[in-house]
């Protein structure tokens, strides 16, 4: 080859790249875009969407994750007031001490420790909440896993206290910024006559005899009679984060012997705790949003998530199975697909948007679908290592990560790449497999279960973008 011709490829290969980025940046038209020579392509494809409410999102705290009980209300100008209470067990913490039958008692004091998080208003306004008595054994971590979720209710006994507080959210903030070492938190006293029950316990276990009278030292026997507390908000306008694994979370039986002040502690950590998180949705954009795994479409056009409340939005990829112009397409390499979100509104501080979601596929009936039988493990493996047993997408890099949804703040917008996932369902559309096209945005950060953080976007603005390359056959001479 001379030097002419060196050049003149040369310049063929800038030419050839150059049209290629200035494919690659005309990104808002809708449609097809070409290059007739190397078979580059681009489509931006609005998805088909609607709003979801899903049934048992979990709430309760297991081992090995993130450990919060919520608690509060708040009114949400979109989708109605949320209320989060929180139930849980109690249990000494340490032994009993010698002599406690000549002691007096004398009061009972819950102490709530607050987490890092908050949401709602940011102003130091005073939150009410009540103290009741559970009438309904939870869980006995030592026989099962407490799974309890956002709907489950248990019934109320006796109400043992009122209380009123302020934590002002700014110190919450100021905590996390500057990496503040303390715990907030509230005392409050309770009902005598309850902690005088739970003292006399303690009083006969300390020279048991009897079964029946070891049931303050026995867990089993102890979450039987004193089957926990729960507490919920009367008036507030933002919802707290507890820890239940705090040691300044705890209940103290104050007593006195000899004349000296003494206590008895109780612990919450490690036991059985979750919190249920409703909402009112009346007057609000969601107000027939009411029935599990249906498909609602709210008259705004918005779509939403809501962590807690399991407010999901459903995105259908039919649009892609279906486009314009797929079926004359033999061979598709696809290069990228990303799912794209944009226009997400704007939310005030202490009400910011959950900024990670993983998308999950559902099934027929609109639930989240789970690996449960030998045929869902066999449409696993037809998509190539694209999904994990839980059907979560996974990421490009094949290294069993989930693809995340993310959120940048800077251009409002949610995006992630899920180019093999694509190019599997490409590979079912011809092969007449199963098409896996039904898939929900749900949220992980923060968790949907610990927190009730929300989003809320356009339905028009939902777009899958893919680059793709479809061999051209040459001839050489």
């Amino acid at each position: 080859m001379n030097l002419w011709v060196r050049k003149k490829a040369g310049y063929l290969a800038i030419a050839g790249a150059l049209l290629f980025l200035s494919c690659e940046e005309d990104i808002t038209l809708l449609g097809y875009k070409a290059d007739d020579r190397f078979g580059v392509h681009f489509w931006d494809i609005p998805l088909e969407s609607s709003l979801l409410l899903i049934d048992s999102l979990r709430t309760s705290n297991l081992s090995q994750e993130s450990n919060r009980l919520l608690l509060g209300t708040y009114p949400d100008d979109l989708l109605g007031k949320v209320n989060a209470a929180f139930y849980a067990q109690y249990y000494r913490n340490g032994s009993l001490p010698d002599s406690l039958s000549f002691a007096t008692f004398d009061s009972v004091t819950l102490t709530l420790a607050f987490d890092d998080y908050f949401y709602g208003s940011r102003d130091a306004t005073p939150q009410q909440v009540a103290v009741y008595e559970l009438e309904e054994e939870l869980s006995n971590v030592l026989d099962e896993l407490p799974l309890y979720y956002n709907n489950s209710v248990k019934p109320l006994g006796a109400q043992i206290g009122t209380h009123t507080f302020t934590l002002d959210p700014v110190l919450i903030e100021d905590k996390v910024t500057n990496k503040v070492d303390t715990t907030y938190t509230t005392e409050m006293n309770l009902d005598p006559a309850f902690g005088q029950r739970l003292f006399d316990a303690a009083v006969r276990a300390a020279s048991a005899t009897t079964v029946e009278d070891s049931v303050y030292l026995k867990l089993d026997q102890f979450i039987k009679e004193f089957k926990g507390i729960s507490i919920q908000p009367v008036d507030g306008d933002k919802v707290y984060g507890i820890s239940p694994t705090n040691d300044m979370m705890r209940m103290r039986l104050h007593y006195t012997l000899n004349g000296r002040a003494r206590y008895l502690e109780l612990s919450f950590s490690n036991l059985s705790s979750y919190s249920t998180i409703l909402s009112d949705k009346a007057g609000s954009d969601v107000e027939g949003l009411e029935n599990y795994n249906e498909e609602y479409l709210p008259a705004s056009g918005n779509r939403y998530v809501q962590n807690g409340v399991g407010i999901l939005t459903k995105v259908k990829l039919d649009n892609f199975i279906n486009y314009p112009g797929l079926d004359t397409i033999k061979n598709m390499i696809i290069n990228t697909a990303e799912l794209r979100i944009g226009n997400v509104a704007e939310q005030p501080q202490g009400s910011a948007v959950p900024t990670q979601a993983i998308l999950r596929l559902l099934d027929d009936g609109n639930h989240l679908r789970q690996a449960k039988t030998e045929a869902d493990t066999l449409l696993l493996s037809q998509y190539n290592r694209t999904l994990n047993t839980g059907f979560i997408i996974l990421d490009d890099l094949q290294r069993g990560d989930q693809a995340i949804l993310t959120y940048d703040d800077e251009e409002q917008t949610y995006r992630t790449a899920m180019t093999l996932f694509i190019q599997e369902l490409y590979k079912q559309r011809a092969a007449g497999g199963t098409l896996l096209t039904n898939l929900a945005i749900f949220p992980v950060t923060p968790p949907a279960g610990k927190s009730v953080n929300r989003v809320s976007f356009p339905a028009e603005d939902i777009t899958l973008r893919i680059y793709f390359t479809v061999p051209v056959d040459t001839q050489t001479e």
